[in-house]
């Protein structure tokens, strides 16, 4: 009889373990996501929210205008005030009196959930680096000669307690003849390379490329992992192609595109 009851404690605690690791890993994020309002503004070029799963463009200036947001500039936590869009954001405090700012550029956002702002150094790349970056280009037969950027990020991406790579290379707009123009955009870890944006373009287009940078990096829902947020500028133009890329099932994938036919 003992025994008998015993079975029974344990299937009924083992019942209990499994509804409680279904809360936590399905029920609870799906619910959390599900409820998720968020707004994001990048610079000039993006003006995003999220809905229904998805990242779309804010199309209604009362989205924005007027409307509170975290607001960071130049790396640094600027404070909680209001924007105003006339070809460019302008920053008020709740009394509407215009706070100064530096520069035009903005990371802001509006949001019910935990977020973390990735603030990040610039780095030369280091010979270690050089090995990787030498690999992508092998393995994009392509035989560089020089950079205008060759960049690392040294940043915890995931929050597992180790430092990825974040390495930018490009030669868009060299002042020397190159037979391939290229950007790219990757992650070492582990000693392992993950593409997360390549472009590969012949010498006579490269007046019409644009060239990648990271503009941000931010937690945008308190669960450790980074989005990247990219940038592409355009030869004397004020275009900038802003995209967005996030860790989903080990792989970086990208959940906002500049361009609107794509999404």
């Amino acid at each position: 009889m003992k025994e008998k009851k015993f079975r029974y404690y344990v299937i009924f605690s083992l019942l209990i373990i499994y509804l409680i690791l279904m809360f936590i890993f399905f029920l609870y994020p799906s619910y959390k996501d599900k409820h998720n309002k968020t707004s994001l503004i990048v610079n000039k070029s993006a003006k995003w929210y999220y809905e229904d799963g998805k990242w779309k463009d804010m199309t209604k200036t009362n989205q924005y205008n007027w409307q509170e947001f975290d607001i960071y500039q130049d790396g640094s936590f600027l404070g909680k005030h209001y924007l105003l869009y006339n070809d460019r954001w302008y920053i008020f405090d709740k009394d509407r009196n215009p706070i100064k700012q530096e520069g035009v550029d903005i990371f802001a956002i509006k949001t019910n959930q935990k977020y973390s702002y990735g603030d990040y150094l610039l780095e030369d790349v280091s010979e270690e680096d050089e090995k990787y970056i030498r690999k992508v280009l092998e393995d994009n037969n392509i035989n560089a000669l020089s950079f205008t950027s060759e960049n690392v990020i040294n940043f915890d991406l995931d929050s597992d307690g180790k430092l990825e790579k974040l390495i930018v290379i490009s030669n868009v707009f060299t002042t020397e003849y190159a037979k391939d123009l290229f950007n790219f955009i990757f992650v070492v870890k582990d000693d392992k390379i993950s593409i997360i944006k390549k472009t590969i373009n012949t010498y006579d287009k490269l007046y019409s490329m644009c060239k990648d940078y990271v503009a941000y990096l931010a937690d945008l829902t308190g669960q450790g992992k980074y989005s990247i947020i990219t940038g592409c500028g355009y030869y004397s133009n004020r275009k900038d192609c802003i995209e967005m890329y996030q860790l989903k099932r080990g792989k970086y994938i990208k959940v906002k595109s500049c361009d609107k036919t794509s999404e």
